[in-house]
């Protein structure tokens, strides 16, 4: 049986976080009250682990909204886990980035979605 412990935990624009850095010890509990990011906590290391929040959806909204509750526009959503396995370092990093294109023939720029880059080690 592998031993996995987990290292650190860094969060840019995911979900309600702005930035966090969690640096996790031999236990570390994580307690709060209600609406205070535990869950999302869960959900960025499900994120860059398997692109799935905790409760296992493939499609949820990642980025941090404004104060009217819309998405923040062209901002980076990245969470980076670094954990160890029989004591060896790995570092997990997903990064979210939007997909602006300007069309031929147009000097606007179109939004096309979003591309997320999975980096290992």
């Amino acid at each position: 049986m592998k031993t996995i412990t987990f290292n650190q935990l860094k969060i840019s624009n995911f979900k309600g976080v702005e930035q966090r850095s969690i640096q996790f010890n031999h236990r570390t509990d994580l307690r709060g009250a209600n609406g205070t990011g535990k869950t999302t906590i869960a959900d960025a290391i499900w994120w860059v682990l398997f692109g799935k929040d905790s409760g296992g959806l493939t499609s949820f909204p990642v980025k941090r909204k404004d104060a009217t509750g819309e998405d923040i526009r062209e901002i980076i959503v990245e969470v980076e886990l670094s954990l160890n396995v029989d004591g060896m370092n790995h570092l997990f990093r997903r990064i979210q980035e939007e997909n602006w294109v300007t069309k031929r023939g147009s000097i606007s720029r179109v939004f096309e979605g979003n591309v997320q880059t999975l980096y290992y080690n």
